[in-house]
């Protein structure tokens, strides 16, 4: 027997047609599914709207603010809103040149309208697009709530460094945490 892990199993692949079938599993525990099957199919995003609209496929995300305008017109379509956990990433190679510097990297970082350019990119959907600044939480999480301040300059961990510095913890000063002592 195969491994599942909820209501259904992998009953088939299909490398030709580039999906796999799922169906009920007969040993799950819990209430049966509605679905007969599900058929997942290896799409490219770009083509999604395109799949959606001709009947191919039952779902679709609206990536972009014109594959939103088309589906919202599209006859016997629920158009549903939720947290994303989509990120957007503006990479700069810093191995030569003038980023090899890490000052010119962080002055690039700082000079870029992040707002701007969710502003520009979400302008057509329903919904306004968050900036949080993270490099490792996603907007829903209450981890990214920061912003865009860096961890040494948060109230919180300002806090926590004086509170630890006054016990006579040493290297909390550090901004590049090259030296915590506390952590050694």
């Amino acid at each position: 027997m195969p491994v599942t892990g909820n209501a259904f199993r992998i009953s088939s692949y299909d490398k030709t047609a580039q999906t796999i079938t799922a169906v009920p599993d007969p040993h799950w525990w819990g209430t049966r599914p509605k679905l007969d099957s599900i058929v997942y199919r290896a799409l490219d995003y770009t083509a999604w709207t395109d799949a959606y609209l001709s009947k191919e496929i039952d779902y679709a995300s609206a990536i972009l603010p014109e594959d939103y305008k088309r589906l919202a017109k599209a006859a016997g379509t629920d158009i549903r809103v939720g947290a994303r956990w989509d990120e957007v990433h503006i990479e700069f190679n810093g191995a030569r040149g003038p980023l090899k510097d890490v000052r010119v990297r962080q002055a690039l970082q700082h000079a870029i309208d992040r707002k701007a350019i969710a502003t520009a990119f979400g302008k057509d959907l329903p919904v306004k697009l968050q900036t949080h600044g993270s490099h490792f939480f996603m907007p829903n999480q209450i981890w990214a709530l920061g912003h865009s301040i860096p961890l040494y300059q948060r109230p919180e961990v300002l806090a926590v460094r004086s509170n630890l510095a006054n016990y006579g913890a040493d290297g909390l000063a550090s901004r590049d945490y090259t030296k915590v002592g506390w952590l050694k």
